[in-house]
């Protein structure tokens, strides 16, 4: 790393060089023009307790925040169990280390040293935290764009000579204290948002980066909850709002990259707001030299430790252990791409409508999107690429605009559909930007909605279409509207009985947003538990679709109660049954189509006042539920059942509507000649002729 030195001496309780605040930096790429706002080159380690402010490491970082407790100590030594800052010495901490030509810091939080019997602080989480906003960076940092870099490693016994503690496990004391593990011990994003590397804008978001292994865990316990992946692991996607659902394993599960973290890696990393609105923010992540980046929709987290914009590094989570090497870790304000990185990069897909899991998305609007390209590239209305329900059907986009500036659209929805697909967009060369896409054109109008927080009440009343969070507070009667074998938990949402509603954590739907209501859900389901829900059908078959999500793959039933709603016992009848995936995580949502046994989809009839009961038999606090949404079902295709020649009259016969056509030839140009719609036709067989049903 490219060092220029300036030392100063300060004044604080443990005296150590600290180094003014410098611009330069960087092994595999140049410094951007003007160099970097700020940068830490992991050769400075002021100690500095949680009173004296922003006052470590380099003398611009605090650790006084809700997500430290190091005790100022090193790594390695005699053990002390006190817990007074600046004297004792507990396991892990930090250390600066010159080691095959680098110098770098390294940081370890061992675990949970108190269940061996340290007293805070003890080092159970190492949190640095440097003020953006002293350094002239605004409170929507992330917004107006950033650009982070770091070079770091996990260290391994076999890549490092220096001190690593052994492990003191949260919860795990019962095992004793435990070895360093040889594959290294590296993190997995926490608490909203918090990781390895982090940066948080004040007005609100932050962004975490950690290097992590295999044999990481978000606990104690080594063989729960295992990373089983090793590389650089960020904020999970999950929507375009800031939200608390970011860490490892709460998202879609794709924003990683995969390579060896005990190696040496540096990264150059652009953060800024998603024009597209299908993450809160993009980012562009490049690593070891490449000017080739790989770019994320990113969901910032809520997670929080200073009321000022920061970036931070170390490790906040009590219950995981993790080492770290840092050699250097830096900013700049503004989205700035690595020299000669600008004809590199994908292009740009913003204003992608509709965005991530939509619901109710009106089929009128289509499909809409615009792309850029930088630099000398461009873009040909051929490099757009739309795949729904697994067709090809980018025939039916319309591209318009320039090579560097292009929008497409697609107007061939239809409506009470799910759709699942991808758009594609490649530049000249081959560079693309892939966006998948999941979204429903349901009409509630058409059909009707079960929300599934809105169950019958006071014995066996209902509302049909009930307002957004028209059951507030409403209570059902045990045994009667529902069964809940948690009698001392209640809801958030209807906090008057045992049903336990909470809000819900699915994307946000438009009548929500427009009412300024919550949507609610009802989760921590045990086996068993049933809700009742009474509604007026118009008379008609319906398809069934129900909104959940589940960590573990089941089967809610779906049946029609019989007997008196007003009363307990009620006697019911089966209507069919959702079969829900397991998703990993319990805040994505997908749906589920009513079907029999055999997983083949089902139609119900449905006329009148109609009470439906939803149970869960095998559930163990691992699915949570939306909706219910019964939308009319498609009339069955005509089909010819029979046709005869007897005595010299041919006859069809066919079913489910339509009108019987006829013509003597197939060849390319073809006139079909109406003939019947009753069901039953006979006329003389005389030459070739063909017939078909058309509606």
């Amino acid at each position: 790393m490219r060092r220029s030195f300036l030392f100063l001496f300060i004044g604080c309780s443990l005296p150590l060089l600290s180094e003014i605040l410098r611009v330069c930096g960087g092994v595999a790429y140049p410094d951007p023009p003007g160099g970097w706002t700020y940068i830490y080159n992991g050769d400075q380690l002021t100690v500095a307790d949680d009173a004296s402010g922003f006052a470590s490491l380099d003398g611009t970082w605090s650790h006084s925040n809700g997500s430290d407790q190091w005790d100022g100590s090193v790594i390695g030594g005699p053990f002390t169990t006190n817990g007074v800052f600046g004297v004792d010495n507990a396991p892990g901490g930090a250390n600066l280390i010159t080691e095959n030509g680098v110098n770098y810091l390294r940081m370890q939080d061992t675990g949970d040293p108190r269940d061996y019997g340290y007293t805070d602080p003890c080092n159970r989480k190492v949190y640095f935290g440097h003020d953006v906003e002293a350094d002239g960076g605004g409170t929507d940092i992330m917004d107006t764009g950033v650009t982070l870099t770091f070079r770091a490693r996990i260290p391994t016994p076999s890549n490092t000579t220096f001190p690593l503690d052994p492990l003191h496990r949260d919860g795990q004391q019962a095992a004793g204290v435990q070895p360093y593990p040889a594959a290294g011990d590296g993190y997995v994003t926490s608490d909203g948002g918090k990781g390895n590397f982090v940066v948080r804008q004040s007005s609100g978001g932050a962004i975490a980066f950690s290097l992590t292994q295999t044999n990481d865990t978000t606990g104690g316990d080594p063989n729960v909850n295992r990373a089983n992946f090793a590389g650089l692991t960020m904020n999970e996607f999950n929507g375009n709002q800031v939200s608390g659902n970011v860490n490892f394993g709460q998202g879609t599960g794709t924003n990683v990259i995969a390579f060896d973290p005990t190696q040496w890696h540096e990264f150059w990393i652009v953060i800024r707001k998603d024009s597209a609105n299908i993450g809160t923010h993009q980012g562009f992540i490049y690593m070891d030299g490449s000017l080739s980046p790989r770019v994320f929709r990113i969901t910032a987290g809520d997670g929080n430790d200073y009321p000022q914009s920061y970036i931070a590094f170390g490790g906040t989570a009590t219950p995981q252990n993790w080492a770290l090497d840092v050699d250097f870790f830096g900013y700049k304000i503004g989205a700035e791409f690595p020299p000669g990185a600008f004809d590199h990069i994908p292009p740009d897909i913003t204003a992608l409508s509709p965005g991530e899991n939509v619901t109710f998305y009106p089929a009128g609007n289509g499909i809409s999107l615009s792309a850029t390209t930088q630099g000398t590239n461009s873009l040909s209305s051929s490099g757009f690429k739309l795949t729904l329900n697994g067709a090809d059907v980018s025939s039916g986009l319309n591209v318009a605009g320039t090579p560097q500036s292009r929008t497409a659209t697609y107007t061939n929805l239809a409506t009470n559909t799910i759709y699942k697909g991808e758009l594609i967009v490649s530049d000249q060369a081959g560079r693309s930007s892939t966006n998948r896409l999941s979204f429903d054109t349901f009409v509630e109008s058409s059909g009707v909605l079960v929300e599934a927080e809105d169950y019958n009440f006071a014995n066996g009343q209902f509302t049909d279409n009930p307002a957004p969070a028209g059951y507030f507070g409403f209570a059902g009667t045990s045994l009667v509207d529902y069964f809940d074998t948690t009698d001392t938990s209640f809801g958030t949402y209807r906090d008057a009985d045992a049903v336990d509603t909470q809000v819900g954590t699915d994307t946000a739907r438009a009548k929500y947003t427009a009412a300024g209501a919550t949507d609610y859900d009802v989760g921590l389901v045990a086996a068993g538990e049933w809700l009742n829900y009474t509604r007026t059908f118009p008379s008609g078959n319906y398809q069934a679709f129900l909104r959940a999500s589940a960590t573990v793959s089941q089967q809610l039933l779906l049946d029609r109660v019989t007997g008196d709603r007003t009363q307990p016992n009620q006697t019911t009848t089966s209507l069919g049954t959702f079969s829900i995936p397991s998703s990993g995580r319990l805040n994505i949502y997908g749906y589920s189509q009513l079907s029999d046994v055999s997983g083949n989809p089902l139609a119900v009839s449905l006329s009148g006042v109609q009470t439906l009961r939803l149970t869960a038999p095998n559930a163990n606090d691992d699915v949570q539920v939306n909706f219910i949404f019964f939308t009319p079902a498609p009339a069955a295709a005509p089909q010819i059942t029979s046709a005869t020649i007897s005595n010299g009259m041919v006859t069809i016969q066919w079913t489910n509507g339509g009108t019987l056509q006829s013509t003597t030839n197939l060849n390319v140009s073809i006139t079909w000649k109406d003939l019947e719609s009753d069901g039953s036709f006979t006329e003389f067989a005389t030459g070739n002729k063909f017939y078909r049903v058309k509606r």
